[in-house]
């Protein structure tokens, strides 16, 4: 019989087992949470249930922080996921600072062309009414496009 013994806190856990491989299997846990104590005097082991679902955490109740622990699917085992700062529901978490962006210094001077799209020549469409009257239907000429102005167009 191999025997192991760990303290933190006001607690001490002893983990036996025939084989080295047992212990190991056994001593992870208590030993994560020991190493993860060292330095805290006043830690609690808490245990609650929410809407079906079980959470473990350790309390350090001199600074209200608290080592959480996340469960394994697999075999339901724990494991210790890192101490959160003690929650207060009054401290709101402060705003992110604005952002600012500075420009740009490599503006250019113009803009990039816009695409030229080709227009389609007029068709002649054969419209018909609820009355089967044949109605033909021509589109408005296109309107002129006013030229892009140029460095030439600038006075400054």
């Amino acid at each position: 019989m191999i025997r192991l013994k760990f303290s933190f806190g006001p607690y001490e856990v002893i983990v036996e087992g025939q084989r080295e491989h047992e212990i190991f299997k056994q001593a992870s846990l208590w030993g994560e949470i020991a190493a993860q104590c060292v330095g805290r005097k006043q830690v609690v082991l808490k245990h609650r249930t929410s809407q079906g679902f079980d959470f473990y955490e350790v309390l350090d109740a001199a600074t209200g922080e608290r080592l959480q622990f996340g469960q394994r699917k697999e075999d339901n085992g724990l494991f210790p996921k890192g101490w959160q700062p003690p929650y207060n529901a009054q401290q709101l978490p402060p705003a992110p600072p604005p952002q600012y962006q500075q420009p740009s210094v490599n503006v250019p001077r113009n803009p990039p062309p816009q695409p030229q799209y080709r227009q389609a020549a007029p068709q002649t469409v054969n419209v018909q009414s609820r009355t089967q009257t044949t109605q033909q239907f021509r589109p408005p000429p296109p309107q002129p496009q006013e030229p892009e102005p140029t460095d030439a167009d600038n006075p400054f």
